[in-house]
């Protein structure tokens, strides 16, 4: 295939998680997971089944506690 040939990523689905509780008007707790099914990022040049990359990027997970001046 040529350099210049166009590029597609293949559809897929992510399942995605997010939490917040409010301890009081200034302090609050977050918890976040991202691609919790761990969905592969799949590109492929002109047709499908000529892969041009193949990501397995997994599962992402952040927690932490959120403070306002306000």
């Amino acid at each position: 295939y040529s350099n210049n040939a166009p590029e597609f990523e293949r559809a897929r689905g992510q399942v995605d998680v997010s939490l917040n509780y409010q301890i009081n008007k200034h302090y609050s707790l977050f918890a976040q997971a991202s691609n919790i099914t761990k969905e592969p990022i799949e590109k492929f040049v002109a047709l499908p089944g000529m892969t041009s990359s193949f990501l397995d990027v997994g599962a992402s997970y952040k927690a932490g506690i959120r403070i306002s001046f306000k």
